[in-house]
């Protein structure tokens, strides 16, 4: 059978996971899809539904389709050793990005390593990037992270008066983690 298998990593606008699908199956016939959306590479396989499900149906001769290694891992050991386990399977993967391993080649192995190596590289020069810039704007007064709701002034408010959490959250309409962390603040501040 024909697998494709394609990943990414947020479930945002910006992505769109219909890109891989098309360009892998404008190239070639596939029997079966499976995706994972809003997943971080470096998660482990096996652990993501969409990649599970399909590891769970393989067969001997089947070829598994993606459009680049690092939509599988972008950690080199979880890289190396599910190749590994599929070869030992008898299941071909086919990256249109990177081509075709054949793991019982020396050459084959040396580049899969490079590029897993490459991948995992990227992946922490890109949340390096990501931290640095995080930094940045809070350092220009950026406020990150989710807008609050609610009446952050009332809940304090009730909070001094000693009023539940419960109470709060259901009068100001502000979050629970958003109380309990104003409730750990008035502690830390008090001692």
């Amino acid at each position: 059978m024909k697998h494709l298998y394609a990943r990414i990593s947020t479930d945002d606008k910006c992505q769109d996971i219909s890109t891989q699908l098309h360009l892998i199956t404008s190239q070639h016939e596939i029997d079966l899809q499976w995706t994972d959306e809003g997943v971080r590479g470096k998660s482990n396989p096996l652990e993501r539904s969409g990649f599970s499900s399909m590891f769970s149906v393989l067969m001997p001769c089947d070829v598994v389709y993606v459009m680049e290694i690092s939509r599988i891992s972008r950690d080199t050991i979880t890289t190396l050793n599910l190749y590994q386990q599929l070869g030992k399977m008898g299941v071909k993967v086919v990256s249109l990005a990177d081509g075709e391993f054949d793991l019982s080649n020396p050459d084959d192995i040396f580049r899969l390593t490079l590029l897993a190596g490459l991948n995992q590289r990227e992946s922490g020069v890109m949340g390096r990037r990501i931290s640095i810039g995080m930094q940045r704007a809070k350092a220009h007064g950026v406020v990150l992270g989710r807008k609050t709701t609610g009446d952050k002034p009332l809940a304090e408010k009730m909070l001094s008066e000693g009023c539940t959490v419960a109470d709060i959250v259901s009068k100001t309409g502000v979050s629970r983690a958003t109380v309990f962390r104003m409730k750990k603040d008035t502690v830390k501040a008090a001692a």
